[in-house]
C-alpha cells in the first residue's frame, strides 16, 4: 500500500516536532545548497558527499522526478530532481551538474540534483532557526534559518519518505 500525501504530511509534522538537525557529534549542522534562485538546507548527517554529474542515463518508465542514474564508484545511483519529488514551487532553467548523495545508515539512498553548493553551517548564535507555520508552509519545510539571506530547511523525514515513494511508482 502506497502512503498518501496526507500520511506523509502527518509524518513530517511529527518529525518537525521531535527531530533535530543534529549530527553524530550532537551539534547541529546543515548543508546549504541552491535550487534555482532559492537556498535550501538538509542536515549534514543525511549528506554523504557532493559529486559532479555529467549526463545521467535515462531510466525507462521512471517517474518524472527521476532524472536517470549515474555511476558512483561503480555502483548505480538514482539522480532525483528534489523539487519535483517534493512538489516544491521551483522551475529549473538548466540541467544540474552537481548532486548531493544522500546516505542513511551507511547506505546510499539517492542523489539529489542541485544547482550549486552553498555552505555547511554549524550551530551558532548568529543562526536563528524559525519553525514552520503548519497552516501555510509546504509539508517538506521544517523551518527557516536567518543567515544573511533566508535558508529553507527541509524536513529530512519527509524528504526520505517522498524519495521512497519514487521506488514504487
Amino acid at each position: 500500500m502506497e502512503p498518501s500525501p496526507g500520511n506523509l504530511a502527518s509524518r513530517a509534522a511529527a518529525s518537525a516536532a521531535s527531530s533535530t538537525v543534529s549530527g553524530a557529534s550532537g551539534r547541529r549542522s546543515l548543508c546549504a545548497f541552491w535550487l534555482a534562485e532559492r537556498r535550501y538546507a538538509l542536515p549534514t548527517s543525511l549528506i554523504g558527499e557532493l559529486v559532479a554529474v555529467d549526463e545521467p542515463v535515462p531510466v525507462p518508465l521512471a517517474p518524472p522526478a527521476v532524472l536517470g542514474v549515474f555511476s558512483l564508484r561503480g555502483a548505480p545511483v538514482a539522480l532525483v530532481d528534489v523539487a519535483l519529488a517534493l512538489e516544491l514551487p521551483i522551475e529549473r532553467r538548466r540541467a544540474a551538474k552537481a548532486a548531493l548523495v544522500l546516505r542513511q545508515d551507511e547506505r546510499v539512498i539517492a542523489a539529489i540534483a542541485i544547482d550549486r553548493m552553498d555552505s555547511v553551517l554549524a550551530e551558532s548564535p548568529a543562526l536563528r532557526f524559525v519553525s514552520r507555520n503548519d497552516q501555510i508552509e509546504h509539508p517538506a519545510v521544517l523551518g527557516f534559518l536567518g543567515h544573511q539571506d533566508v535558508i529553507t530547511v527541509l524536513d529530512p523525514t519527509y524528504c526520505l519518505a517522498r524519495l521512497e515513494l519514487l521506488k514504487f511508482r
